[in-house]
């Protein structure tokens, strides 16, 4: 339904929000609701326009604020564009702290176990067909484009999977996943690249070796505590190390080591700009799905049984104990004990635990389904992404992508789209358009 109508920089803007359920598979049982925000090209409002939706990257991130981004005003070009918060995020029914501290840990591992991308598409299919009655699409129209960033473009798979027909074309920016890779090998591969990154950002800053060894020192041998009262342990300040996956990451992780000391009352200290720009920096607590869901997007049917976590130990350049020689930072990886340090994940916990045993999860990819239409599409892959890693994005499309033309370069990292994503999302479109063959740019 419609819960709001109005107009903000050249755009006609109409909010919507659908009550869901829960489980598909009890179509009665609890409802949530879910939210997306409509665009339209003022200028263009009337015109016959066919719709993409776009799913926002993660897990457990939304999108229906990405109004002035670039990718949007390519986008807003030729479609009727559709900004998904999805299950759990945003200003659909939201997953935090306090929603889910009523529930035991076995309620809440059973509510959280539907806000995969599975059902993700189950809610953008609830809101196509909605649209097809309510607006009285026909022919083409019924049919719409999708666009995904990242986990996104995971989503995007998943829909591949369940509804082929409801997809005119697609595109995919740094996010197509490794279907059929374990969750191991994907951690053995990422791991790999993060030592990568590492060795990287001290080409770029090798005078923030002396100082990072002496913040983890500083660390080891004081009680740290952020803002919020939350610990600051090393292990913890290693998790900045998400940021080398973006363009800007290396120059965010350095002005921040610039900050780290001043000389307080009882000798040298963090310095309080530090530690709440380090807090600022650890995003777990405000989208607690990231933190949850994180690895069952890469079980498939199977449980991942914390493997990050398990496979930490192949990389003693990561060890947290380490005194010697260079502090490296971890990357896109999530570990158990952050559902003791923050304070915010510490009520869901053994849901946390519950659900990384599960063994009995759905299968997300139905490979004969992806395979079988050659649905028009074109994926922006990254070649130096540290969160998806190109190799396995290759094999995948090869294997279940018939109709996708690649775009493979070095040019961005894997936020490419908030630096140039006008150029990018016009790109993919003229491939899907052109017919032509795959470019590759290394």
């Amino acid at each position: 339904m419609v819960v709001a109508k109005y107009s903000v920089i050249g755009q006609k803007i109409t909010d919507h929000c659908y009550e869901v359920p829960l489980n598909y598979n009890k179509p009665k049982g609890h409802k949530i609701s879910v939210f997306v925000r409509e665009l339209v090209d003022f200028a263009k409002k009337d015109a016959d326009l066919p719709y993409v939706i776009f799913f926002q990257g993660g897990p457990g991130f939304s999108s229906s604020q990405s109004l002035e981004k670039d990718w949007v005003k390519r986008l807003l070009e030729e479609y009727r564009v559709l900004l998904l918060d999805s299950r759990g995020t945003g200003q659909s029914t939201l997953i935090c702290a306090q929603t889910l501290a009523g529930m035991t840990p076995e309620e809440q591992a059973d509510y959280l176990q539907y806000f995969r991308a599975d059902n993700i598409v189950r809610d953008a299919e609830f809101i196509r067909k909605y649209f097809i009655r309510k607006k009285k699409l026909r022919g083409k129209n019924k049919k719409w484009t999708l666009c995904g960033q990242s986990f996104g473009g995971f989503c995007i798979m998943v829909y591949l999977s369940m509804a082929p027909k409801a997809i005119k074309a697609y595109y995919i920016t740094g996010g197509i996943p490794a279907v059929d890779r374990t969750v191991d090998e994907i951690y053995t591969k990422t791991y790999k690249q993060v030592i990568i990154e590492n060795k990287r950002y001290y080409e770029r800053y090798p005078q923030d070796r002396n100082k990072l060894r002496e913040i983890a020192t500083y660390l080891r041998t004081n009680d740290v505590r952020l803002p919020s009262g939350d610990p600051l342990s090393v292990r913890k300040f290693q998790l900045l190390g998400i940021n080398f996956g973006i363009s800007t990451g290396f120059t965010t992780i350095h002005n921040l080591v610039e900050t780290a000391f001043v000389e307080g009352q009882n000798g040298k200290e963090l310095s309080y700009l530090f530690l709440k720009n380090v807090e600022g920096m650890i995003g777990f607590d405000t989208n607690p799905i990231f933190a949850i869901l994180h690895e069952p997007i890469y079980g498939d049917a199977h449980s991942t049984d914390w493997a990050a976590e398990r496979l930490h130990i192949n990389y003693p350049e990561l060890s947290h104990d380490e005194e010697n020689g260079d502090f490296y930072f971890t990357g896109e990886m999530v570990y158990p004990w952050m559902f003791d340090d923050i304070s915010q994940l510490q009520v869901m916990k053994e849901a946390a635990n519950i659900l990384a045993s599960k063994k009995d999860w759905p299968a997300l990819y139905n490979r004969n389904n992806m395979k079988s239409k050659s649905i028009p599409g074109a994926a922006a892959i990254y070649y130096s992404d540290m969160y998806v890693p190109v190799d396995f994005s290759v094999e995948t499309a090869a294997k279940y992508l018939p109709g996708v033309k690649l775009w493979i370069t070095n040019e961005y990292k894997h936020n490419g789209t908030n630096i140039d994503g006008y150029h990018i999302l016009d790109r993919l479109i003229s491939l899907v358009k052109n017919k032509t063959n795959c470019h590759h740019c290394y």
